[in-house]
């Protein structure tokens, strides 16, 4: 199934993104970050992910609209 491959690299790719997005703020020493949950993920990773995850979704949504209808 080609969508789930595609679904695969664009998680691959988010992934790769967060850990040099984090990486990028640990080595700025005046930018803390602040676990959220227990996990540990910062309020800023998650609003980046949201956006990533909200843009891909518009892309597809846009790309495949005029095929569903």
């Amino acid at each position: 199934m080609p969508t789930f491959s595609l679904l695969l690299k664009l998680y691959s790719l988010v992934s790769n993104l967060q850990k040099k997005v984090k990486r990028f703020f640990v080595f700025r020493h005046e930018v803390s970050l602040e676990p959220v949950s227990q996990k540990g993920f910062s309020l800023l990773e998650v609003l980046i992910t949201a956006a990533i995850i909200g843009l891909i979704t518009g892309i597809v949504t846009f790309a495949t609209g005029p095929l569903i209808t």
